[in-house]
């Protein structure tokens, strides 16, 4: 315990406070440079457009803003766009933000809510000021958001978890065109004996996203072909890197699971700390590519050698998430979107990110709506290289 725990805590000295991934605290977010903001020489926020994540200096999001700018410049080249993510990371100091903004009266805001309450108040005076709210990342209330934007369907990437974590646990090698649900059950089909049992280390019971991703692994169980085959085993890591180590020991310990999946924004830092204490099963989980990329392995290793670290991680396009929300935000102020369900954009191409046609529907979690970015993506030793400095 005290070995895995100094390991882990060399590792945040080494790499800075890390977040995971979702909301009420779990960001997924990682340590880096200071947020960018494209307005830096001026004060003025009057009809800006305000990126407002859950804290500044933290990769993800600096990901997330690289194709949320490029999507506002390309279809509205005058606009102000500012990334106001507070330094600390809490609802207070989002509200303070908030409260900032709405003073200065901007144009629109896009928002990865801390957490799922303590909103309200605020988020009427921006109703009444006629400031409309968007979401990116982790939801805003739905009385108040226009739409949010999803990073990708939160049942499928679920589902994701559940179908890599299964063929983590039988070692097999995800490629490129694999279908890992397909793959996935016929490992499930022909498995026999013991169950296969997959750890999961979540980040608290009340996160607004993996209370939907648990939801669609949940769903994903009930198909009759995982009965007395898969089961699943929850530990919470509180978004904290060490708290996660503590679960992570705790699974390790317990000698019950066959397979770890870390859904908090480090991963790689987890399956670091595994690798470190000896773990004798795969360690997996969400992390950026950038940040796993030395974690993985390269083409001439066996993706579950032992000197393998990570075999894969699972993550998004961050910055398509934010390119689909800087284009749907400019849409809705042009009047052409109205973030009700049914309801379409189109984006300019810009950057990497091509011309793309974005779709509102109903919000699986909530009465609002929410418009999906991307698909999942897997970080493998075949395309690490491709994703390394895009996410």
């Amino acid at each position: 315990m005290k070995k895995l725990l100094a390991i882990l805590l060399s590792a945040v000295m080494a790499m800075g406070i890390l977040a995971g991934c979702g909301g009420n605290g779990d960001s997924s977010s990682t340590g880096g440079s200071t947020a960018p903001n494209s307005n830096a020489g001026s004060n003025d926020l009057q009809g800006a457009y305000i990126f407002l994540m859950k804290q500044a200096g933290q990769v993800f999001y600096d990901r997330m803003w690289v194709g949320f700018e490029a999507a506002i410049k390309a279809m509205d080249p005058d606009a102000k766009i500012f990334d106001k993510s507070p330094a600390e990371n809490t609802v207070t100091a989002q509200l303070t933000t908030m409260d900032e903004c709405l003073t200065q009266k901007i144009g629109a805001l896009c928002i990865a809510t801390f957490a799922d309450t303590g909103f309200d108040e605020m988020n009427a005076k921006y109703k009444e000021a006629g400031i409309p709210i968007f979401s990116a990342d982790s939801r805003a209330d739905d009385e108040y958001r226009i739409t949010h934007f999803n990073q990708t369907d939160s049942e499928l990437l679920g589902r994701y978890y559940l179908w890599t974590s299964i063929l983590a646990a039988e070692k097999v090698d995800i490629t490129d065109d694999m279908n890992v649900e397909t793959e996935a059950k016929k490992v499930v089909e022909n498995h026999s004996g013991d169950p296969i049992v997959v750890g999961l280390i979540s980040a608290t019971p009340d996160s607004p996203v993996q209370l939907a991703w648990h939801a669609a692994i949940d769903e994903e169980l009930k198909d009759a072909v995982y009965s007395g085959k898969v089961e699943q085993d929850i530990k919470y890591g509180n978004d904290d890197q060490v708290e996660a180590a503590n679960q992570l020991n705790a699974f390790l310990s317990e000698g019950k699971v066959d397979v770890v999946f870390c859904m908090s924004g480090f991963g790689e830092t987890v399956s670091q700390a595994a690798a470190d204490a000896g773990a004798k099963i795969p360690v997996v989980g969400l992390a950026l590519c950038s940040n796993a990329y030395e974690k993985l392995p390269t083409e001439d290793q066996d993706t579950y050698g032992d000197d393998v670290i990570m075999p894969f991680a699972v993550l998004w396009d961050l910055g398509m998430n934010g390119y689909g929300a800087g284009a749907g935000m400019v849409a809705y102020l042009n009047g052409d979107f109205d973030g009700k369900a049914g309801s379409e954009y189109t984006s300019v191409a810009a950057d990497r990110f091509p011309e793309t046609t974005f779709k509102c529907v109903d919000c699986p979690m909530d009465e609002g709506t929410e418009v999906v970015c991307g698909e999942p993506l897997i970080f493998t030793k075949y395309n690490k290289d491709t994703w390394k400095d895009r996410v």
